[in-house]
């Protein structure tokens, strides 16, 4: 297959990290996969996909994964910044400058789900909150690794399937994050 897949991961050694291991493995069959740690530092177990990070995102870019915590899917950044630069104002005046009084602060949402491309989340807990829940419907396809969160998933009309791990049914889960039956 021509392109790679882009895997958003939790590489922390937790519960969710050793999903992402199992279904990582499962992926490198279809297509050369990047890896995008969303957890800091990788976890000893992690340390054979090391490579993943390293490797240049050039190219294109077939499939997006996510195997995340649910409170990674969107995030709502908020960064203080200063309407004027109020030090050059004070240096020019020979004033000393209240830096606190003249902040803003710029916010913006990020989604995990990428636009252009088709996009397989792989949820392994239920998510907690209603943005979350809407991230969720974002995806063309929710992949789990139990029965009982795709039928959760089904009650919200979205496409689910039940994909245990280790991925022995590598057919339906390419199937699932190319969006072509072979």
């Amino acid at each position: 297959m021509k392109g790679y897949i882009r895997l958003f991961a939790e590489t922390d050694g937790g519960a969710t990290s050793s999903f992402a291991i199992d279904y990582l493995r499962a992926l490198i069959r279809i297509a050369p996969v990047r890896l995008v740690s969303v957890s800091g530092p990788l976890h000893p177990s992690w340390a054979m996909f090391q490579r993943l990070l390293e490797t240049d995102m050039s190219g294109m870019m077939i499939a997006n994964v996510v195997c995340t915590d649910s409170s990674k899917w969107i995030r709502r950044i908020k960064v203080p910044m200063p309407k004027d630069n109020p030090l050059h104002a004070a240096l020019s005046s020979g004033e000393i400058a209240d830096l606190a009084d003249d902040t803003e602060v710029a916010e913006r949402v990020i989604e995990l789900a990428t636009d252009g491309v088709r996009n397989t989340l792989i949820c392994t807990t239920w998510p907690r909150a209603q943005g979350e829940l809407e991230a969720m419907a974002k995806y063309q396809i929710v992949v789990t690794p139990t029965a009982q969160l795709a039928i959760k998933a089904h009650e919200r009309t979205l496409i689910a399937v039940a994909i245990k791990t280790p991925v022995l049914d590598h057919v339906a889960f390419k199937n699932c994050v190319t969006g072509k039956s072979t």
